[in-house]
Formats: structure tokens, C-alpha cells, sequence
């Protein structure tokens, strides 16, 4: 790499910095109240451990007192497994908002990696980053005091590896997946459909380590018991406000469509996984998880940066037209719109999976080539 091209590299990049830095604080000016909402959880996790919680209430009582000196009145449930609590010890000693800061800091940083590595993956235009800050799902996430970001890194990196027939270290990074282990129903699958056995096995162990860990620190029964009281400690939730099938179902009030569309959707997803582009095959089963998950909120769309780049990046006007409004048009993902952004993910999906219908399509005999054949025999 010459001279040139080492400083164009440095601009895209900091034109990368800049648009997520400045997207970001725009919209902690523009929704103060937004601004850590999710945050006390990561706090909470080192300052009352999770293994300590034997009585809820008694938590929630010894929380407030620790967040209402610093203006913070909402205690969201930590449900993540318990074993990631660990790593929150590098950083929550410090002080509230100087800990919110740091980790704010490092859910962008991880949200930059994820975008610099997929345009090296994918080779999209470099006028394109000055937009990626408008990703309301990563930027906003990160003001939100979310980590979805952390998990799309995760997830980006996995593939890469797993492309570059690396499949044990692609197998432990799914595997540090499951801190959100609800959005990716369908990666299992995946990997036993496109006969990555090395990476599944280090899948599987990791994923073992996990669980066997975090039962170890918190009891299954007290970790069921916050998953399942999770939506009412979660202020403003409702299933209405979920980002996917179940969300659409609870909206229309046909709570069975949501169980019947998950088994169309999963089903279609994993007959094309083998039929697909690994690449396509892999952006396929991430949206089709996400669509399918029980529970999948508007910052868990992180993970989708990589589909609707590759969508953004491929031919075909119609793919690339959703997938540019959900990346660039920020005001799909705010209000109660969830039969719309679900609509644009669904169609997102059917775009992916589309070679396979076609493939079918052709590959099924018309009647009159039917009869043919049969005179023939």
C-alpha cells in the first residue's frame, strides 16, 4: 500500500468515526431521555452481582439506592447468561457516567470495526460510509446503552473466519454469540447444512462452557424465573413492540400467524441454506433468526448491518432499494411501526432467498413438458 493509498484509507475511516460520533450525539441532543436507558443493567451486574440476587425485590430496593443519587430511576433486567457479567468487571468500578461512557465508546468502536471489515468484505463504495452513522439500530443502540453492537462484531467476524477455513476460531466467535443466543435460531443449522463440522464442534463446546458456567453462577431456576418476568420489569414493553413475527401477530391479533409464518420462514430459510452462495446463505439464515425470534427488539437489528450491505452491494434494484431505506431512512425505525419495518425485512429476506425459489421454479416441468415426457417414456 502506497502513500495514496494509505491516506485514502485513513479518510474513509474518519469519515466512518465522524459519521457514527456525530449521528450519535445528535441523537442524545435530540432524545436526552434516551441516553443510558438500558445501561444500569451492565452496572447493576458488577455492583449487584447476579449471583447475589436471591430476592428480587430486595435488588431492586438496594439499585435504586445505588442509581437515584445519579438521576437514574429504571432498573432493566440483566438476562444476558451470567458468565458475560465477568468481562463488565474490566470497567463498571468506575463511576456511573464515566463507566456509561466508556462502554458507550466501546459498543462504537466495535459497530466502526464491523462496517470497516464488511467494506473490506464486500467492497461498497466508500461515499456510502458517511451514511452508515444513520443506522438507527447500532447508532441509536449505542446512546441506548445497548451491546448489540459488540454481538454484530462477533457475528462479522465468525463469518470471515469461517470463510477463510478457519472454523475453530469461527466456532468459539459463534459461540460468544449466545450472549444474545435468542437471535440466531437458525446458525446451528447452518453450520451442520454447509458441513462446517469443525466449526459446529467448537460451536457446541463453547456454547457448553457458557451454559455450564452461568449455571454455575446464578441457578437455573433464578435465571428462568428473570426470564420469564423480564417483560414486565421492562418498562414500556410490550409484545406489540417486538421487531419480527411476533410483533406483526400480537399487532394483528392472530397470535397463531406468528407460529405459522416462523415455520414457513424457518423452514424456506434452511431449504435454501445448502442451495445458496455461502455468503447469501449466511446473510439469509441472520435475517430469518431475527424474524423468527420470540423476543427481538429495534437495537437487535445491529446484526442486520451485514445482510443489507450485502443486499446494498449485489445486483438487482429491488434489494438494494430496501435495503438502502433501512439503513438511510432513520424515521422507519422510530414509532410503532412494526408491521412496516417488518414488511421491509421480510421483503429484505425474500430477496435473498430468491435464486432458490427460481431454481425451483425452473427446475419444476410445465404440463405440456410433463406430457411430453410421458409420451416419450
Amino acid at each position: 500500500m502506497n502513500q495514496r493509498q494509505r491516506l485514502q484509507t485513513l479518510g474513509e475511516l474518519a469519515v466512518l468515526v465522524a459519521s457514527v460520533c456525530g449521528c450519535a450525539l445528535f441523537l442524545g441532543k435530540l432524545i436526552p431521555q434516551a441516553v443510558g436507558w438500558d445501561f444500569p443493567q451492565y452496572f447493576l451486574a458488577v455492583r449487584l452481582p447476579v449471583w447475589t440476587r436471591h430476592n428480587y425485590d430486595e435488588f431492586l430496593h438496594n439499585a435504586h439506592a445505588l442509581l437515584t443519587p445519579v438521576g437514574v430511576s429504571y432498573v432493566p433486567p440483566y438476562v444476558r447468561p451470567a458468565i458475560f457479567s465477568l468481562p463488565l468487571w474490566t470497567i463498571m468500578w468506575l463511576p456511573y457516567w464515566t463507566a456509561f461512557q466508556v462502554w458507550a465508546g466501546i459498543q462504537g468502536i466495535a459497530y466502526v470495526v464491523t462496517v470497516w471489515l464488511l467494506k473490506r468484505r464486500l467492497h461498497f463504495i466508500p461515499p456510502l460510509l458517511v451514511g452508515m452513522g444513520i443506522f438507527i439500530p447500532a447508532t441509536h443502540g449505542i446512546v441506548n446503552g445497548q451491546d448489540a453492537a459488540t454481538v454484530a462484531l462477533l457475528c462479522v467476524i465468525g463469518f470471515l473466519l469461517l470463510e477463510r477455513g478457519r472454523g475453530t476460531l469461527a466456532g468459539l466467535a459463534f459461540g460468544l454469540c449466545m450472549y444474545k443466543f435468542h437471535l440466531f435460531g437458525l446458525l446451528p443449522l447452518f453450520l451442520i447444512l454447509r458441513k462446517q463440522r469443525q466449526a459446529l464442534w467448537s460451536f457446541l463446546v463453547t456454547g457448553i462452557v457458557v451454559a455450564v458456567v452461568s449455571l454455575c453462577l446464578q441457578s437455573p431456576s433464578e435465571y428462568l424465573d428473570m426470564v420469564v418476568r423480564s417483560p414486565k420489569l421492562g418498562l414500556g414493553f410490550s409484545i406489540r413492540s417486538i421487531v419480527g413475527l411476533r410483533g406483526v401477530a400480537a399487532t394483528l391479533q392472530m397470535p397463531a400467524l406468528y407460529w405459522m409464518s416462523a415455520a414457513v420462514i424457518a423452514g424456506a430459510t434452511i431449504y435454501a441454506i445448502p442451495r445458496l452462495p455461502f455468503d447469501r446463505a449466511f446473510c439469509a439464515m441472520l435475517l430469518g433468526s431475527l424474524l423468527c425470534a420470540y423476543h427481538v427488539t429495534w437495537y437487535d437489528y445491529s446484526i442486520a448491518v451485514f445482510p443489507l450491505l450485502f443486499l446494498l452491494s449485489s445486483p438487482g434494484w429491488t434489494g438494494r432499494s430496501v435495503s438502502f431505506v433501512m439503513l438511510f431512512y432513520p424515521a422507519i425505525w422510530f414509532g410503532n411501526r412494526v408491521v412496516v419495518m417488518c414488511s421491509f425485512i421480510l421483503l429484505a429476506w425474500m430477496v435473498l432467498i430468491w435464486p432458490v425459489v427460481v431454481e425451483v421454479a425452473l427446475a419444476r416441468p410445465t404440463p405440456d413438458a410433463a406430457e411430453a415426457a410421458n409420451s416419450a417414456a
